[in-house]
């Protein structure tokens, strides 16, 4: 059995369009990401969809490299991206903006610097 795993530079580049299209999102500022409006519903829309990328890339990490990272949140993403892509209730704007504003960047630039 082969391992059909993209490559270290096909993993930081779907990393580099996450975090392009992130800092896109960023650029319109919280208060229109949060306000009860269709460019909001379009933006969180978006937003969702990257958390759902984010985790797919996340599983095409290395083996054995979440368990050697053990520090990164994957189980946090995880838990985000099923809540999102399952429905289990309402999006939490303020939370769905602050992570990505906040730690989605971060834990980005700490992935990519891992992978050397």
């Amino acid at each position: 059995m082969t391992d059909d795993r993209p490559s270290l530079d096909e993993l930081r580049s779907a990393l580099d369009e996450i975090i392009a299209q992130v800092d896109y999102i960023r650029a319109h500022g919280g208060g229109a990401f949060c306000a009860p409006d269709v460019k909001s519903q379009v933006l969180q829309s978006a937003a969702c969809h990257l958390i759902i990328q984010f985790q797919a890339v996340l599983e095409d990490l290395p083996a054995g490299f979440p368990a050697t990272n053990a520090d990164l949140p994957f189980v946090a993403v995880r838990g985000m991206r099923n809540r999102l892509a399952h429905g289990y209730g309402d999006v939490d704007s303020v939370l769905l903006w602050n992570t990505l504003d906040e730690d989605l960047p971060i834990f980005i630039a700490e992935l990519k610097r891992r992978l050397g």
